[in-house]
């Protein structure tokens, strides 16, 4: 037998006990023991924070979860950190990660989207006004969009020529030559672009303008006294030599009506009814004065110092920053502190349905959050300190994990939670106090601890010694060999 031949030979062997490792994993006996529980070389355990269990084999590698109840039951897949695949049991919907976020295809009901690296895309299904719509993202050169509606197909082929709609906060983009010249539309607004960005005309309901920028540039947009209650007003902008002088102004007709006036960096005016801002050698030194909510402030240099405070019984508002020494930032439901910047940073919301707290250290190296949900009820923690540590509270569920290197930096993602975070944690715990069940983990299941009201499982090195306990007796299990069991609860 040939080199290859022994390879190709051995390669099958070991895929070949991967696969049985799985099934005998997601077997469990009669007694309630798994079938086989040598982790972390095969095992299979029940989930601590959801209905189900989890099978694998060399730790977090090769893994099969079943989890879920009814219309939320689910089965996922993984090689990590290759591949991972996601599936809600009735169908409904599908994910699969390559290398997350290299590769992703996410799929609900009839609607898909697949993407590599955020670039390249490919989406479809059924749109809200009927009929099939598929579009394609070859970022930054083709887009395309195909529903069989004249209204919202498109195609581009960048910067040659094509339409592009709803892309860019734009309604309509069409292009030829891109910058020679370039069309867009925003509402009723239209934008003709020669040569981007240097010249453009600009044309609207009641409204008018053109640019040959950076030189000079003007638009005007009439008051249009039939708008109603919301009506923003007209207005008229103009510049000379940008951004050295401008003039601006908006709510042309309302009580709202603002001039703006800038020659920087010298000087910048903005005066309404309600509120008065100067800025002196621009934008260092500036001065506020806000007549509606009795609101002053004053910066010298900004954004370094900053000193404001409102006296008003409805709005109540300050700040006090001495950047990076100290700064505090206070209105009715926020506030914002630091000390040390970024040593030290606390942000703190309290509106009428939820409370947040959140201190941080040094950026991402320490974090902790606190949420009460006031109309549940429902309390989410969560504490970081990268790279070692995580914890994360989520109503009657809590999880620890040490080390802890990705979760910090990209919190509450499913994708960075699924694909990469076992394969680092050496020591992972678990509880539910809803269901009384609490479990850890050590070097990927070498060590494996489970309790629950009534029982307790143990299980040490590759399952070579395995114990558990429960209201009718005591069971040891060594060297795989059958057990040893005598009467009552190791209490």
């Amino acid at each position: 037998m040939g080199p290859a031949m022994r390879q190709r030979l051995l390669q099958c062997c070991a895929l070949a006990l991967i696969a049985l490792g799985l099934a005998a994993c997601t077997t469990p006996g009669p007694d309630g023991w798994s079938a086989v529980e040598a982790g972390p070389l095969m095992y299979d355990y029940r989930l601590t924070l959801e209905h189900g269990h989890e099978a694998g084999v060399l730790g977090p590698i090769f893994t099969e979860r079943h989890a879920g109840k009814d219309a939320d039951a689910y089965t996922q897949r993984t090689i990590r950190p290759f591949l991972l695949w996601r599936s809600m049991d009735d169908g409904r919907s599908e994910e699969v990660d390559v290398l997350y976020p290299l590769l992703t295809y996410h799929r609900t009901g009839d609607e898909y989207r697949f993407q590599i690296m955020q670039l390249i895309g490919f989406s479809g299904g059924r749109h809200q006004v009927g009929g099939d719509e598929n579009s394609t993202t070859l970022f930054p050169f083709y887009f395309a969009r195909d529903s069989g509606d004249p209204a919202r197909d498109f195609r581009a082929l960048f910067p040659i020529y094509g339409t592009m709609k709803n892309r860019m906060q734009r309604d309509r983009i069409d292009f030829v030559l891109f910058p020679l010249y370039a069309k867009s539309q925003k509402r009723d607004v239209v934008t003709r672009n020669y040569l981007y960005p240097f010249f453009h005309v600009r044309e609207g309901d009641r409204l008018r303008g053109w640019q040959f920028w950076p030189v000079m540039g003007r638009e005007v947009k009439d008051y249009n006294p039939h708008a109603g209650a919301a009506n923003p007003g007209g207005h008229a902008k103009s510049f000379f030599a940008w951004p050295f002088y401008s003039h601006a102004e908006t709510g042309i007709g309302t009580a709202k009506h603002t001039t703006i006036d800038a020659l920087l960096p010298l000087y910048s005016m903005r005066r309404s009814p309600q509120r008065a801002d100067t800025t002196l050698l621009w934008p260092f030194f500036n001065y506020t004065a806000d007549a509606a909510n009795k609101y002053t402030e004053y910066s010298a240099p900004w954004p370094f110092i900053v000193w404001g405070d409102s006296n008003g019984t409805e709005t109540k508002k300050s700040i006090h920053r001495v950047w990076p020494l100290f700064g505090r930032e206070q209105s009715a439901e926020l506030t914002k502190e630091f000390y040390l910047w970024p040593l030290y940073q606390k942000h703190r919301l309290d509106t009428q349905s939820i409370l947040r707290e959140r201190d941080r250290v040094l950026g991402v190296l320490y974090s902790r959050s606190h949420e009460v949900r006031k109309e549940t009820g429902e309390i989410r923690d969560r504490t970081d300190v990268w790279p070692l540590y995580s914890y994360k509270r989520t109503g009657a569920t809590e999880y620890r994990q040490f080390p802890s290197l990705f979760e910090p930096l990209r919190p509450d993602n499913p994708g960075m939670e699924r694909n990469y975070s076992p394969l680092v944690a050496i020591w992972r715990s678990e509880s539910n106090s809803a269901t009384g069940v609490s479990s850890s983990s050590f070097l990927w299941h070498l060590v494996r601890t489970e309790s629950s009201a009534k029982a307790e499982k143990c299980s040490l090195l590759f399952g070579l010694f395995r114990y558990k306990s429960n209201e009718e007796a005591r069971e040891l299990r060594l060297l795989w060999l059958l057990p040893i069991r005598w009467g009552g609860p190791a209490r």
